[in-house]
């Protein structure tokens, strides 16, 4: 579970921000670096062994900042905005506030990924419905292609470790199942499956080539929904988990975030932030069985946050109380 970080210095690590909203967090992969995005402006702060100190802000966009990514190869920053902008800026160039590359095409950017071992491909998802490909050549982002499938705005996105797949759910009650598709040196993406589902969501995630959960919009009685790739290469629901639901309306952002270090799934559901063991046996370590091991009420909706590459530490900030709370990850 995660319990609040404290420091012997500091005390409880929280910092107060009583007059904006955080809706993006990222911790690079070194645990040495926090990025929160407070309305049009980015906050960088030193991140050292779990305590907290602002260094600087960056003005990138003219909107409210609403992803935020680290890239561990070149060690640059990927930031999405309601603007419809991406930026991506180096940390070498962050005391000169410069960035390297803006890219636009998009409305207000809901979601984003980025291939997760190559780091050579940006896709968003947006308000206006689209889902965007950029792909990096000679270490630049080029528009690459749109897939328009969804009727309503694209609010969740997850990038399988292969490299292969992509899901996206939307306010239209559908995912999509999107995998890549190689012609010699031209690469491309084509929707594989539709799934149309009772109620629309804000998140999903895969677990594995062969699994991926999804998160629908659920006042009481909420559950995760469970699909498995079956002999015919179709996913189909095979299970559900029950989580706990403070009863309110969710929220956009706070993407679900899958740890395969901890075998830990982080889930915003409404007021609460769930953590859901993932249990795993055999040669191929495939999943067999969920498991909710801990809730954290944050006692309103608006509440955001983010996991370290090695799953020690849980950031989050939350409405209710206006800080930014850190928490490490105790067995």
């Amino acid at each position: 579970m995660y319990l609040p970080f404290t420091d012997q210095t500091y005390g409880n690590q929280q910092q107060s921000y009583k007059h904006e909203t955080c809706i993006a967090l990222a911790i690079n992969n070194d645990n040495t670096m926090l990025l929160t995005g407070w309305d049009v402006k980015t906050l960088v702060h030193i991140f050292k062994q779990g305590v907290l100190k602002q260094f600087k802000f960056l003005n990138h966009h003219s909107a409210e900042v609403s992803t935020l990514n680290f890239c561990v190869k070149n060690s640059n920053i990927v930031s999405g905005s309601l603007d419809g902008s991406i930026v991506i800026s180096s940390i070498q160039q962050i005391a000169k506030s410069k960035w390297i590359q803006k890219l636009k095409g998009l409305q207000d950017i809901l979601c984003l990924v980025i291939s997760p071992q190559s780091e050579d491909f940006i896709v968003a998802g947006s308000q206006d419905n689209s889902i965007k490909f950029w792909q990096c050549i000679n270490k630049q982002f080029s528009y690459s292609q749109s897939i328009f499938e969804h009727s309503g705005s694209v609010s969740g996105l997850s990038y399988c470790q292969q490299e292969d797949k992509i899901i996206s759910c939307g306010i239209d009650c559908l995912i999509l199942l999107i995998e890549q598709v190689k012609n010699n040196a031209v690469v491309s993406w084509v929707v594989k499956q539709k799934i149309q589902v009772d109620q629309f969501g804000y998140r999903l995630s895969f677990i594995n080539n062969k699994i991926f959960v999804f998160q629908p919009e659920q006042c009481n009685n909420s559950n995760l929904i469970i699909y498995t790739l079956n002999d015919q290469k179709q996913f189909t629901e095979s299970n559900k988990l029950s989580i706990t639901d403070g009863g309110l309306s969710c929220y956009y952002f706070f993407p679900l975030i899958y740890n395969n270090k901890k075998n830990i799934l982080i889930n915003k559901n409404n007021n609460y932030v769930n953590v859901i063991r993932v249990l795993k046996q055999g040669k191929e370590e495939e999943c067999v069985e969920f498991r909710l091991e801990q809730a954290i009420d944050f006692k309103d909706n608006c509440n955001f946050g983010t996991l370290s590459n090695d799953g020690e530490y849980l950031v989050t900030w939350d409405q209710d109380s206006y800080k930014i709370q850190v928490r490490k990850y105790i067995e």
